[in-house]
């Protein structure tokens, strides 16, 4: 029997917005550093997520103590949206100490714990809250109750997980991928975990491939850069559910970017 498509007009699915606007020096692979500068991203990211996509229920969660967000809320309710600024104080020793994963692990708790809208939600799609996803829509849009979305992360390996966006039950993340950093004793990416926590038959990749609007923080380089004839192959694989395994395409194309690039530093030294 074929599962429920969820409604992204109901209470059923939330998209979690995570943040962090006042980054600590000490914390690394932050390169953007500057807190009007990361604020301004961060709102405009919001704005786009309550004019433009298609969830109703939105929380942006921030883990270093600002408050701000009276204008968003009147922006979402003038178009018929609910959202929600939450902000809180997170730890930026342990930050330091195990990863930037550590603080997206604790942000997503809080904001399990405390908004009002996931705990009313059975799914949620989280974002990284100074990008944006300019094709949010087609990305998640068809999820049934139960079904997780997660893709590989093509820059960084086979076996680790993308986590600037995904699609999770919200029990199913309670569950299996809440607290990962419990018992943690050195740096370990969130990439990784979520890999190495969950079986491959218990999630499959989004409904098209996200293309990412914004600079990446431990580099403050566009995240997006692929030729748009390789995003339009990746897209084609998500549809069919196959962007997870057809790994060959990915490393093909990752030794043909390292051959020209080592090509053209052979020129310049010449």
């Amino acid at each position: 029997m074929s599962k429920k498509q969820i409604d992204f007009r109901s209470k059923d699915m939330v998209l979690l917005i995570t943040g962090c606007i006042r980054a600590s020096e000490k914390v690394q692979h932050h390169v953007i550093k500057d807190d009007n500068e990361r604020l301004s991203q961060y709102v405009d990211s919001i704005r786009y997520y309550i004019s433009d996509s298609i969830f109703q229920n939105i929380v942006f969660c921030d883990n270093s103590g600002c408050n701000t967000g009276e204008s968003l809320t009147e922006l979402a309710e003038e178009v018929g949206k609910r959202f929600e600024w939450l902000s809180f104080q997170g730890d930026v020793e342990k930050t330091i100490r195990f990863s930037k994963g550590y603080g997206e692990d604790e942000i997503i708790r809080y904001a399990l714990q405390n908004s009002r809208l996931l705990q009313e939600a059975k799914s949620f799609v989280k974002v990284t809250g100074r990008i944006k996803i300019s094709n949010c829509n087609s990305v998640f849009q068809g999820v049934c109750f139960g079904q997780n979305l997660f893709n590989k992360e093509i820059p960084m390996g086979r076996h680790v997980l993308c986590t600037r966006c995904y699609c999770v039950d919200k029990q199913f993340f309670q569950e299996r991928l809440m607290d990962c950093y419990s018992g943690a004793q050195e740096y370990n990416p969130i990439e990784f975990i979520y890999f190495n926590r969950l079986r491959r038959n218990e999630y499959r990749c989004t409904f098209d491939y996200p293309v990412f609007v914004g600079l990446a923080g431990a580099t403050g380089k566009p995240i997006d850069n692929y030729p748009p004839a390789l995003r339009s192959v990746f897209s084609v694989l998500c549809r069919w559910n196959m962007f997870n395994t057809f790994e060959p395409l990915y490393i093909g194309y990752r030794k043909i970017v390292l051959f020209f690039k080592d090509r053209k530093k052979r020129k310049l030294l010449k």
